[in-house]
């Protein structure tokens, strides 16, 4: 019988500390670079779920904020392509393209993933900077 109950107990723990880090919010800034266009700077105070993509949190962003906005195609098999960030769109004819970078330790580097398989970690610096190819 207690080892019933010590397993109860145990399973009834594990549910809950579960529970815990998906309802947990992962706080992290997000930028917006388009030294193409000489833009200033715009931060942003963002918030994924613990274990969220990149791509929820931006929508996310982009209910709660109203200065903050972006649209993407869908690929299949590639997941979720920015297309604009803030109502500036990349061009091919341009060749410029929204850039994904993290600055986890002061020095900004190229996310391997884009924004559908990338997942915030907290106190993360993610940038979108307007680039050419």
């Amino acid at each position: 019988m207690a080892l019933k109950l010590f397993t109860v107990l145990c399973l009834t723990a594990t549910v809950l500390l579960l529970r815990a880090q998906v309802d947990a919010n992962v706080l992290f800034q997000l930028s917006v670079m388009n030294k193409i266009n000489n833009q200033p700077i715009q931060r942003y105070n963002a918030t994924a779920k613990t274990g969220g993509s990149l791509l929820g949190a931006m929508t996310r962003l982009k209910q709660t904020s109203n200065n903050f906005t972006f649209t993407g195609s869908e690929n299949p098999d590639f997941g979720v392509f920015i297309e604009s960030v803030n109502n500036v769109a990349g061009n091919f004819t341009d060749r410029t393209f929204w850039q994904i970078l993290s600055n986890k330790s002061g020095t900004p580097t190229p996310t391997p993933v884009g924004v559908s398989c990338y997942f915030p970690m907290e106190n993360e610096h993610i940038i979108f900077n307007l680039t050419t190819f």
